[in-house]
């Protein structure tokens, strides 16, 4: 009887593990496809089906560190698929599920990004900004967070922003 259940325990943990390579390789394959060759734009059906398995593989190995990647990049390719809202959530979802990912400081810079250029919510932008300058004011984009907060409290139109860099 101990050596069925061994037997029992070793296929379910094999299978466990094809499944998630299996989940790997669809994802490397469609990542592979995102773009069409000749024009270099975004192949929205394939971005859909690799946005989907990112979410999926998030979901089902929800420890896993590869997860933290793919969240990171489900929320940039949400971005580019014009679902900002959708982003910033997932965006949201890595920084409060991998605090110590690499790119989690990235993920924060990004939802200030994208309140600021695609939702238009200016003091939510304003908000990530500062908790990004807090948290991370060593960080490369430090500076680009304390610009963005610097032109928006100045409360400058593009115009008017453009005119001010060529003075």
């Amino acid at each position: 009887m101990r050596y069925i259940s061994l037997i029992i325990l070793l296929i379910s943990i094999s299978s466990c593990e094809s499944a998630k390579e299996k989940l790997i390789n669809e994802i490397t394959n469609g990542e592979s496809k995102l773009f069409g060759d000749s024009v270099k734009t975004l192949n929205t059906e394939v971005a859909n089906t690799v946005f989907k398995n990112y979410l999926l593989y998030a979901d089902t190995y929800k420890d896993d560190t590869t997860s933290a990647a793919y969240l990171f990049k489900a929320g940039d390719l949400s971005n580019g698929l014009g679902r900002a809202k959708e982003a910033i959530a997932i965006f949201e979802r890595l920084r409060n599920s991998f605090p110590e990912y690499r790119k989690a400081p990235t993920a924060l810079f990004m939802q200030g990004f994208i309140y600021e250029t695609s939702v238009h919510n200016k003091e939510k932008a304003k908000e990530k900004y500062r908790e990004f300058i807090q948290k991370y004011p060593d960080h490369k984009l430090a500076s680009s967070a304390q610009a963005s907060l610097d032109q928006l409290n100045a409360n400058l139109s593009d115009e008017e922003l453009i005119k001010s860099f060529e003075a």
